[in-house]
């Protein structure tokens, strides 16, 4: 599982995931943010650093392994998958 964000949004996804009984090892954090990916790795989760609408970056968080990808980010970045096509079906709750 990917998690796109590892901002308040992406804590509470990866925090209800983990009381439902997916494993820290099981998930992958992708921010752009240093910090944020020193936090993710610091909580035990795996993390790559960079954009999570490019290529290389979601190819490097193993996204053709993946069987979910939450975009836990806010609605101005959602806007950025509007044009590329996509395999994975993604189930989008937007916050302001």
């Amino acid at each position: 599982m990917i998690v796109v964000g590892y901002g308040s949004r992406g804590r509470a996804v990866i925090r209800a995931l983990s009381e439902s009984g997916v494993q820290k090892r099981a998930i992958v954090v992708i921010d752009p943010r240093a910090e944020a990916v020193a936090e993710a790795n610091a909580a035990g989760l795996a993390a790559v650093a960079g954009d999570g609408t490019r290529s290389e970056v979601l190819r490097e968080a193993k996204i053709g392994s993946a069987r979910q990808v939450v975009i836990a980010v806010r609605r101005a970045f959602l806007r950025r998958f509007r044009d590329r096509p996509c395999l994975l079906r993604f189930i989008v709750r937007g916050g302001r």
